[in-house]
């Protein structure tokens, strides 16, 4: 019988014991930079996809708070942070939608389990036999439906939807009320979000002399972190322009207002709720959760699995590592009020490019969330809703894949179907 190593298990099981050994100075700095510019995408992020999600904007800061720690504790991925996203968003909005975040906890509570399961079984290569065009057909059909939720951000329109129809239906019904002021600020936005972002790509030469060259880099890092930092500084604009011309009686922009202060009390995951005068018991939690409790966390697997694999640049990756490590960032940040949370490619993207060295970054970003938390959420009041969402339009924008919509049109008309009937599924699925 072969014997059991327990140092390689722990490390196995624990990745940060192995990187760990050789942290040091300087790989901290390329950590701690990347940290902090990470933090800045994910914080004005986590509030705009707290109000996809249906909830307050607190909330979208406590699914920020552990999943940054934990994953640089368990994850194998140095680029992967872990936090809210605009399509694990969407989904939990259309399962918990009518209820209260009591739901939104319990289902990512759940989903963390159900994932903790599929990582102890091995069942990590399940997810190559989910196909490209299946996947891309998904997310941009869920990406449509997001932006199309965010329309009555964009004009200033205030009805109740539900639904993708439901809200295209709300538009035109209140189209008469477009409020002038909230449609200019958030095309504004808009427009710098998409221009700020072209910043990062732009190429200075260098000089030829010493000092050209050495300007030429400041610039073209400068240039670059401006790009990457668009949605803090757009939100941060719009919300001291806010407050300039916020009048308590006729409010030119309407606001996020007011957001609870101070980080979530640990407690477990609540299995009964109260609805209305009607108090729920786990049972009919579970029953009106019902198929979310299986697609949000198999979607948050596919979406850590696929991103992870972008970044793996031909090394192995250990998918059911990455599997648990999800798992347990959704299952413990359950116990902090979080809704169900997955990596983002976006922020991944970002970190990559910000120099990030191990996953140890994660303790940075979410050293920024808690402050943020303990200092700061008073002056939130005033972002403008018409930012956030023109902050969650342009951030799902990249998710509609047409490029591949046209290769399989020309090479494959099986995997075309394939595509057209997800993206179908989702849109109707919504509808």
């Amino acid at each position: 019988m072969k014997k059991i190593d327990p140092k390689r298990v722990i490390s196995g099981l624990f990745p940060i014991v192995h990187w760990s050994r050789s942290y040091d100075a300087r790989t901290a700095i390329g950590d701690l930079i990347a940290g902090i510019t990470v933090a800045l995408t994910l914080i004005p992020q986590s509030i705009a996809y707290a109000s996809l999600a249906g909830f307050e904007p607190q909330y979208g800061l406590y699914a920020s708070l552990t999943g940054g720690v934990i994953y640089a504790v368990l994850g194998t991925c140095p680029q992967i942070n872990i936090g809210p996203t605009a399509l694990l968003s969407l989904l939990t909005f259309t399962y918990t939608s009518g209820t209260n975040p009591d739901f939104a906890v319990l289902l990512c509570f759940i989903a963390g389990i159900v994932q903790l399961i599929a990582g102890v079984c091995q069942l990590g290569f399940l997810v190559e036999f989910v196909s490209l065009p299946v996947v891309s057909g998904f997310t941009s059909a869920a990406a449509i439906t997001i932006a199309s939720s965010q329309i009555k951000g964009i004009l200033g329109l205030k009805f109740s939807a539900e639904t993708f129809v439901g809200t295209w239906r709300g538009v035109f019904r209140h189209i008469q009320d477009t409020r002038l002021s909230d449609t200019l600020l958030s095309l504004a936005c808009c427009i710098v979000l998409l221009g700020m972002k072209a910043l990062k790509d732009i190429h200075i030469k260098a000089a030829q002399d010493e000092k050209g060259n050495r300007t030429a880099v400041i610039l073209q890092r400068t240039l670059w972190f401006a790009g990457v930092g668009r949605n803090a500084v757009v939100v941060v604009v719009a919300a001291v322009l806010a407050f300039f011309v916020h009048q308590d009686k006729n409010e030119p922009l309407i606001l996020t207002g007011n957001i609870t202060p101070g980080l979530p009390t640990p407690e477990a995951p609540p299995f009964s709720s109260n609805v209305g005068n009607t108090t729920l018991t786990a049972g009919d939690m579970f029953s009106r959760l019902g198929s979310g409790l299986l697609v949000v966390p198999i979607v948050g697997i596919i979406s850590n699995v696929a991103i992870a694999k972008a970044f793996a640049r031909g090394r192995t990756l250990d998918a059911t590592q990455e599997i648990v490590a999800l798992g347990v960032c959704n299952v413990m940040g359950a116990f902090f009020r979080s809704f169900p949370v997955n990596g983002s490619f976006t922020r991944s993207a970002v970190s990559d490019a910000s120099g990030v060295k191990t996953p140890a970054a994660g303790f940075y970003t979410s050293i920024i969330v808690l402050l943020t938390l303990v200092l700061l959420t008073p002056y939130f009041y005033f972002i403008p809703r018409a930012a956030l969402a023109a902050v969650i339009i342009c951030a799902v924008l990249h998710m509609v894949d047409v490029a591949i919509i046209k290769n399989l049109w020309k090479t494959s008309s099986k995997s075309f179907l394939y595509s057209y009937l997800a993206f179908i599924y989702e849109v109707h699925f919504k509808c």
